[in-house]
């Protein structure tokens, strides 16, 4: 993907999403962030990943979802903006300091003022930035900032 892209919602394959996206819905942060905004079809989600995974899933459940590769956001205006930012195992990216300060500060650029951005990383490369830790087990943790 060379730009923003929305995937397609005519697929009919069931989809399974990333271990944090799952961890999400099961322990009532998804159900909780939506209520914030009235319900999923307030929602605009940006998934910056490098897999269509979690977006396909999403798709699926009909929420709005636009999904984009890290080294790409630029190409979206920054008055694009999205209640939900999702990065999810960026971890080349996430263990530079640099990169990782400048997808964090684009990604923020691009939400919500009252939005929120949950940033899942392996356990190979837990962040030491003082965010919010919700959850942290033997494959994963997630961040929220």
């Amino acid at each position: 993907m060379s730009t923003a892209s929305k995937s397609k919602k005519t697929k009919k394959t069931s989809s399974k999403p990333n271990k944090a996206i799952e961890f999400l819905e099961a322990g009532g942060v998804w159900e909780w962030m939506l209520g914030t905004f009235n319900g999923k079809e307030n929602v605009k989600i940006l998934n910056i990943a490098e897999t269509n995974k979690d977006s396909d899933f999403l798709l699926q459940k009909d929420y709005n979802v636009t999904t984009i590769e890290p080294n790409n956001i630029r190409t979206i205006p920054a008055e694009e903006t999205y209640q939900i930012v999702l990065i999810t195992y960026l971890n080349k990216i996430m263990n530079n300091e640099w990169e990782r300060n400048d997808l964090l500060f684009e990604a923020s650029e691009r939400r919500w003022a009252e939005g929120f951005t949950i940033v899942s990383t392996t356990n190979k490369n837990v962040i030491d930035e003082g965010w919010d830790r919700i959850e942290e087990n033997s494959k994963f943790s997630i961040y929220l900032i």
